[in-house]
């Protein structure tokens, strides 16, 4: 082999590592990139899951706050024992006859007190405001009173 050839076979050669050298930097360059790439479309992937639960949560609650709920079984059923007890129990029905009797009764002072104090008010002597506070006022030591003497009662 002449000097030439054995030349010319050396730098094939280093063309040949050169070149396998290079191919494996770049396929490390483009893996290198593809999985920093792949990092960030997962990280994306799971802020936008993160968002559609979160719109979804938000969806849930307007539609719940629309909807109003589910029908009140409860009060229904409240009210129904209520009033099959106020059907039943004669001592339950005259305590609410009672409760309201006394409730119109104050309603009617009430408004009596109103009325005076309007027409006393316009002459100056009193504010209805501090008429209407003086009977709930009132109505609030007779029910004191009441409660106690049904306490005080065998």
């Amino acid at each position: 082999m002449t000097p030439l050839q054995h030349t010319i076979e050396n730098l094939k050669h280093r063309v040949q590592s050169t070149e396998h050298q290079a191919e494996r930097t770049a396929v490390t360059h483009a893996t290198k990139a593809l999985a920093r790439q792949q990092a960030a479309t997962a990280a994306m992937v799971a802020q936008h899951q993160k968002d559609l639960g979160q719109l979804q949560q938000d969806l849930a609650d307007v539609h719940r706050r629309s909807s109003g709920g589910h029908f009140p079984w409860a009060w229904l059923i409240l009210a129904g024992g209520a009033y099959a007890l106020y059907r039943s129990n004669p001592a339950v029905r005259e305590q609410v006859q009672d409760l309201l009797g006394r409730v119109k009764n104050a309603g009617e002072d009430a408004m009596t007190a109103v009325k005076e104090g309007d027409t006393s008010g316009a002459q100056g002597e009193a504010r209805p405001l501090a008429v209407v506070e003086q009977v709930a006022a009132e109505l609030e030591e007779k029910s004191r009173r009441g409660d106690a003497a049904e306490e005080q009662a065998p």
